[in-house]
Order: C-alpha cells, then sequence, then structure tokens
C-alpha cells in the first residue's frame, strides 16, 4: 500500500512540475533587450522551474560589468503576501546553472529585472 501511495505521490508531482514548466515556457516574457536562443531560452526555464514553484515572470540580462553574460529570472507574483524568487544564471560548460538566488519582495523582484 505504501509503494502505490508513493508512486501515485511521485506521478501527481512530476505532472505539476511538467505543467508549471510548460505554463513558464509560454509565459515568461523576456526584458531589456535579453537575446537567448530558443534552446537557451529553454533550458533556463527548465532550470528555473525546478528550483522554485512560482510562476517565472522574466528574464533580463545583467549589466554590470562583472555580470556580462549572466541573466537575471524573476519569479513570484506581484502579490505582496506570497514569496518570490531572484535568481543569476549563467552558462558554463554548455550548461546553465544558478549562481545566486534571492528572496526579495515581489516589488523589489520585479523592478531589478525591468531595471535591466
Amino acid at each position: 500500500m505504501r509503494h502505490a501511495l508513493f508512486a501515485v505521490t511521485v506521478v501527481v508531482l512530476s505532472a505539476c512540475a511538467t505543467d508549471r514548466y510548460r505554463w513558464n515556457l509560454a509565459h515568461t516574457q523576456l526584458y531589456g533587450g535579453a537575446q537567448l536562443s530558443h534552446t537557451d531560452f529553454e533550458q533556463i526555464v527548465a532550470l528555473v522551474t525546478s528550483k522554485s514553484t512560482q510562476p517565472i515572470i522574466g528574464i533580463a540580462p545583467e549589466h554590470a560589468p562583472q555580470d556580462r553574460g549572466r541573466f537575471a529570472v524573476a519569479a513570484g507574483t506581484l502579490r505582496e503576501d506570497t514569496p518570490c524568487d531572484y535568481f543569476t544564471v549563467e552558462v558554463a560548460g554548455g550548461k546553465w546553472r544558478i549562481v545566486r538566488h534571492l528572496h526579495p519582495s515581489p516589488a523589489v523582484a520585479m523592478g531589478l529585472v525591468l531595471a535591466r
């Protein structure tokens, strides 16, 4: 019985993650002149979706000299009572990775992305 319950739980959670990924692919906006190949966009969305349960709001390039080639990704909603995630991602060896993860208020996270 426990094994069956565990199997059902895994299937349900996998379906939820797949649905969040598809939703994020369809709704994530690029800001600040972000130019990404479709493959890079998909990889960033998959990476952030795997680390945050929040919907991705947008992706923007980082502009500070020390952050060239990195992108800011905000995930959350604009409601102040919900958690928000702010990621900085970069590609290394052909694979995207998270180099910074913050938990600002939704307004601050969105401001950080739109300011790019």
